[in-house]
């Protein structure tokens, strides 16, 4: 919530935010402080910018979460996981909150990887 502006920043749930030492984000014109997501058992932990991850832009691509195609062999879990978004909501992240093409995540970007059709990010 920004107190100034009275606007509320919708966050990811399904994991833990915690607040990343005042860095700010790095894309042109945000400037927010960046927070920190932790997800799973064993949790991992990704950036997270609570300006871009409400107004995702175009140009990042696909927005994680919202993939509509099926791994051959993972239907099942595939179909689990929709079941479990469409229960806890849109927010329901279990990944990385952002595309793989946002400032932030290109930043991080070790290489790519050809299992998943993402990258990984350090």
């Amino acid at each position: 919530y920004n107190k100034t502006t009275e606007t509320v920043y919708v966050l990811p749930i399904g994991g833990e935010i915690k607040q990343w030492t005042g860095r700010n984000c790095p894309v042109e014109g945000c400037n927010f402080e960046l927070c920190l997501y932790s997800v799973g058992a064993p949790p991992r932990t990704f950036p997270l910018c609570p300006n871009c991850f409400n107004k995702p832009n175009a140009e990042w691509g696909q927005v994680p979460g919202e993939d509509t195609t099926t791994t051959p062999g993972d239907e099942e879990d595939e179909n689990k996981e929709r079941n479990i978004r469409r229960m806890a909501g849109k927010n329901m992240i279990r990944e990385c909150p952002h595309p793989d093409k946002m400032p932030l995540i290109e930043e991080m970007t070790v290489s790519p990887d050809p299992e998943s059709n993402g990258v990984l990010i350090l």
